[in-house]
């Protein structure tokens, strides 16, 4: 019994011994335990900001961060932790990463800039 009507619960089976929970997938393995990986819906479109955006820096870094945070959180496998290649492709088709952590390097050359603007106001 609910108390507020409006207010629905569902409930979702087991389909090939796995089961989505938010951003996890929950998986029995062979021995009967249970193995936890990051899990992106079939409709998930993989589009991120643009590096190159007005957005501050601030939440481009912490996006390219969660990205990877939650492949560390919710991977228990190092096989599925060495497995973020979907994150990596995103990061690097958005300009975020050259292939050699270089996000990081054009958050520095855009801190740079930034400084030298506040230069020239000056």
């Amino acid at each position: 019994m609910n108390i507020f009507p409006d207010i629905q619960f569902t409930m979702e089976e087991e389909v090939n011994n796995q089961l989505a929970f938010f951003d996890v997938l929950v998986c029995h393995n062979q021995g009967g335990g249970l193995n936890t990986k990051v899990f992106r819906k079939v409709t998930n479109t993989m589009q991120v900001q643009q590096f190159n955006s007005n957005h501050p820096i601030s939440h481009k870094r912490s996006f390219v961060r969660m990205l990877y945070r939650r492949v560390e959180m919710h991977c228990q496998d190092t096989e599925d932790k060495n497995d973020s290649s979907v994150d990596d492709a995103v990061v690097h088709d958005e300009d975020y990463d050259d292939g050699d952590g270089g996000w990081k390097k054009k958050k520095m050359k855009h801190k740079r800039e930034e400084e030298e603007e506040e230069e020239e106001d000056e």
